[in-house]
């Protein structure tokens, strides 16, 4: 794959909107229902950026919104 089509404008922002959405369904939006027990749809983003712009950039919106959120947070999932 070149790498102008990976790192396009059109590419880079939606892998913007999809790490945005996906730290958002993480750490915001997650139901905690017991000390073992946590639903959420954070790999659904994730899902959606493989599925929509290849394994690279799904890779690459795993890894960004994974350490954003882990320093947001202060602590890993």
């Amino acid at each position: 794959m070149k790498r102008n089509r990976v790192f396009s404008t059109r590419n880079l922002a939606m892998m913007g909107a999809l790490i945005a959405m996906q730290i958002i369904l993480a750490r915001f939006l997650s139901i905690q229902a017991s000390d073992t027990l946590r639903v959420s749809f954070e790999s659904v983003p994730v899902i959606l950026a493989g599925m929509w712009l290849g394994p690279l950039s799904g890779a690459l919106v795993a890894l960004v919104s994974d350490i954003l959120g882990t320093i947001l947070s202060g602590y890993g999932v």
